[in-house]
């Protein structure tokens, strides 16, 4: 199960969506940047849930974080998630 107390939303503002900073993994959207959830550059890429800015991973290349979330989030990790979205 979830920890909310370790769960790490974006602060900032994700901007336009295009091709090179999104991904849809099982039906959802996803956000990937190279800030962290305050908002500060860091040299990975991280991942957030587009609709409930929630964290779901961070990796140095772009390319196996995506592999990485496509195996990782299945049905339950994302009815979890809209829990969380909902009680926010």
């Amino acid at each position: 199960m979830l920890n909310v107390e370790n769960i790490s939303k974006a602060e900032f503002d994700f901007g336009k969506i295009t091709k090179a900073n999104s991904s849809v993994i099982n039906g959802r959207l996803i956000y990937i940047s190279k800030k962290d959830s305050s908002g500060n550059q860091t040299k990975i890429y991280i991942a957030f849930d587009y609709e409930s800015k929630i964290q779901l991973g961070f990796y140095s290349d772009k390319e196996k974080l995506i592999d990485m979330l496509t195996r990782k989030l299945d049905s339950n990790i994302l009815r979890i998630l809209d829990k969380l979205n909902s009680d926010v």
